[in-house]
């Protein structure tokens, strides 16, 4: 898979391939627009979930058009800021249960 250093003009010059194929950004690691045989182009994001060891996970971000890539480059950070902070840092709010007042009829 292709490194370039992906601006809007890089981005728009990238030939329509045969089959999917993903260009990583040189400048931030696991981001990168994939490109299918149709010429749609999507941002995507590749992490891994708890290091080394782990899954990759694919999280598609929006296809280019729509998504800006300085839009696209945030919401990887926040992807990436996400896989950082993990579901423990998350504080549970229980729930609040409140029941309806009871019914008074007029005598």
């Amino acid at each position: 898979m292709p490194r370039i250093k992906l601006t809007k003009s890089a981005i728009d010059a990238l030939p329509t391939p045969s089959s999917d194929v993903v260009y990583w950004d040189a400048a931030y690691p696991g981001f990168g627009v994939k490109i299918t045989p149709k010429g749609r182009r999507v941002f995507i994001v590749l992490y891994r979930t708890g290091g080394a060891g782990s899954y990759l996970r694919k999280y598609t971000i929006g296809p280019y058009g729509r998504v800006t890539l300085h839009q696209a480059r945030v919401a990887a950070q926040k992807v990436f800021a996400a896989k950082l902070v993990g579901p423990l840092a998350v504080p549970s709010v229980p729930a609040i249960v409140t029941t309806p007042p009871a019914c008074v009829s007029p005598t």
